[in-house]
């Protein structure tokens, strides 16, 4: 990647920043009176993940030479960290008594290693590992198109996909009765589809052409999307449907922001640094946090609470980022990325 290339990434290195810490925000006021104030709105942090993804995973796929090495390159970047990051939750709920060490915990924990783990009927070891099964969804149906060299139509057949799943979320899922529950947990990746095209479009619109449909496209992934929120019950118990509108406008504005070169104002050493090790955060907040809140500390300040929780979270991905990932990203560069023609593309998503 050219250094004029890196510039121009900075932001989206912030925003995960930015959407790292909003999540952390969030769970750690949940069920607390801090969570009307403001914090609520974390929640859609996973939101802006997945059009960052969208934009990333097929810039990746640009510059990867066959599926076989972008799969490599996204097992190397995911899994790793992810098993570290499992076996600590798991600790940590023993620790805590929140667990207790017998067979069914032991199947819970080796389900949860495989990232699928929805698919064999196990709980998340820790709740924000839902995510990972829809990312993996996209991988797959991004890999596939890639496969067949079809990458140019997803904008096309993504277009066409939107009214299909607005009239799915406004009239026919009220409808299908427990059918509705069995294809959401078998495809997950449903209720966030238009997020993941805004994110493919938002690269286009970056590195192509800005055009009249593309900007249509994305007026239609916006509409459909605030369509589909209402599907995920779990969600909606923290932010309304209306409520939703505001930041999925604040994202895509600041991705309209970002395609025209205006949103270097987010970019600081800060944001570039949570934005680095934002994957690890993401995976291990909640660890964290349940293991603080053990020791009862700050227990009575809530603020405290969640700036010792950001930071003691922020300290472990650091570690985790340096003497984890970044070792085994340099190892994969060193035998996979000898040529740009051969590079399995390991960037952040």
């Amino acid at each position: 990647m050219s250094k004029s290339t890196h510039n121009r990434l900075l932001e989206l290195d912030a925003l995960r920043g930015i959407a790292a810490i909003s999540v952390v925000a969030f769970h750690k006021a949940m069920g607390t009176p801090h969570n009307n104030l403001f914090f609520n709105y974390g929640l859609t942090g996973v939101d802006l993940f997945f059009i960052i993804s969208g934009f990333v995973i097929l810039m990746s796929l640009k510059r990867a030479s066959s599926p076989g090495q972008f799969i490599i390159g996204r097992i190397i970047r995911l899994y790793p960290l992810y098993w570290i990051a499992v076996s600590l939750a798991a600790i940590s709920l023993l620790i805590t008594g929140d667990a207790a060490l017998n067979g069914v915990f032991a199947i819970k924990y080796l389900a949860n290693l495989t990232m699928v783990h929805q698919y064999f009927l196990q709980g998340n070891m820790d709740g924000v590992y839902w995510t990972l099964l829809v990312e993996l969804l996209f991988y797959a149906v991004m890999v596939t198109l890639f496969s067949f060299n079809k990458l140019n139509k997803i904008e096309l057949w993504g277009a066409c996909l939107l009214p299909a799943l607005f009239i799915y979320a406004l009239f026919l899922r009220a409808h299908i009765g427990t059918w509705g529950v069995r294809i959401h947990r078998f495809m997950p990746l449903i209720e966030f589809v238009p997020l993941f095209l805004s994110g493919v479009v938002f690269y286009n619109l970056k590195f192509e052409q800005k055009t009249v449909v593309r900007f249509l496209i994305l007026a239609g992934c916006f509409v459909t999307q605030i369509a589909l929120f209402h599907l995920g019950k779990d969600r909606i118990r923290w932010v309304t449907t209306y409520e939703y509108i505001l930041p999925l406008t604040v994202y895509y504005l600041a991705f309209t922001l970002y395609c025209y070169n205006k949103l270097g104002f987010i970019v600081n050493p800060v944001t570039i640094f949570i934005g680095t090790v934002s994957y690890p955060i993401y995976l291990t907040h909640g660890t964290v946090s349940r293991l603080f809140h053990a020791t009862g500390f700050f227990a009575s300040n809530f603020w405290l609470e969640l700036l010792a929780n950001i930071c003691l979270t922020t300290l472990l991905s650091f570690i985790l980022f340096y003497f984890i990932e970044k070792p085994i990203l340099r190892f994969a560069k060193g035998r996979w990325m000898s040529s740009p023609k051969k590079t399995p593309e390991l960037a952040r998503a």
